[in-house]
């Protein structure tokens, strides 16, 4: 019986697939982050840097 448990391999199988979908997931949740953060950096603030750009050029 406990040979038989060894050589099974049907679980070891759904184990990689799951450890896959948590690197996947990983990975999107960190690019997602980056790019809220892309998104945040080019829409927020537009005026204070429209001010620091015209006092530069003066």
């Amino acid at each position: 019986m406990i040979r038989r448990f060894i050589r099974d391999e049907r679980g070891a199988t759904m184990v990689e697939y799951g450890l896959i979908v948590a690197c996947l997931a990983l990975a999107v949740l960190v690019g997602f982050g980056n790019a809220t953060n892309a998104l945040t950096y080019l829409w927020g603030n537009n005026n204070g840097r429209l001010i620091q750009a015209l006092s530069a050029n003066q």
